[in-house]
């Protein structure tokens, strides 16, 4: 058996108790909150919060949205990864290197930029409305549809970088 350093050992118990204090103490102490009431065990604070119309929607529209942002990341950053590793084209580079292009903005920045380009006031939406004679904009930016492309765009390079990084090791 291989002996393992104990400067080795050392650093991964250091990253383990990070990470039990970081992550798995915040998220107990929150669950063993939403368990007290007044100081008595009980569980009031669920039954509040699933007789609430209005949450219950909310958090079916976080699930909906949640689920619906893998997905679109998933159909747009896979075959990307497929496109940019398997086939030959001009200008092959560059445009994998825009693929991987949003690792870069911060996610605010994404989303005012998104505004800008297509929001009701939005350039290209202004420059459409003005190219085409129309009195008023025919889409904008609004809603479900416009969260979840901005989280498509802003998390896709996810699965394009990891499904490249697993296709450079394919024959």
């Amino acid at each position: 058996m291989q002996k393992i350093e104990r400067s080795t050992v050392v650093l991964h118990f250091g990253i383990l108790g990070l990470l039990l204090w970081l992550v798995l103490y915040p998220n107990l102490y929150v669950l063993i909150q939403s368990f007290n009431q007044g100081g008595n065990w009980s569980l009031a604070n669920y039954r509040e919060f699933f007789s609430n119309t209005s949450q219950l929607e909310a958090l079916r529209n976080s699930i909906l949205i949640s689920l619906g942002s893998v997905l679109l990341s998933a159909v747009i950053g896979i075959p990307l990864a497929f496109i940019f590793n398997l086939y030959d084209f001009p200008a092959k580079r560059i445009l994998a290197a825009l693929a991987s292009l949003p690792v870069l903005l911060p996610p605010l920045v994404g989303v005012i930029s998104f505004m800008f380009l297509y929001g009701e006031s939005g350039v290209l939406t202004r420059s459409l409305q003005h190219w085409l004679g129309l009195q008023e904009t025919r889409f904008s930016l609004k809603g479900v549809w416009a969260i979840l492309f901005v989280h498509a765009y802003s998390m896709c390079f996810f699965y394009y970088l990891f499904v490249s990084a697993g296709l450079t090791l394919v024959d």
